[in-house]
């Protein structure tokens, strides 16, 4: 089954490559639903369009409490 999703600049991966690296996935911080919606908006199909993905393509620091979205998750520490 392929895994990829049609996009009209051609096709892109299904899943983040970064995704079991990510630290907003692993951390007790935030709640379980927005553990969920992040999987599902960003993570499983949109992850080229993530703040925390392009910091990391560009070779900088993600800084950890910043969200997909580039806002800043306030219950991070």
């Amino acid at each position: 089954m392929d895994k990829r999703i049609p996009r009209k600049e051609g096709f892109i991966m299904y899943k983040c490559p970064h995704a079991n690296l990510c630290f907003l996935l692993e951390t007790d911080d935030i709640l379980l639903i927005l553990k969920k919606i992040i999987k599902k908006m960003y993570c499983n199909k949109n992850f080229d369009k993530c703040s925390r993905y392009q910091l990391y393509l560009q070779g900088k620091i993600v800084p950890k409490n910043l969200l997909p979205n580039a806002k800043e998750c306030l219950t991070i520490k």
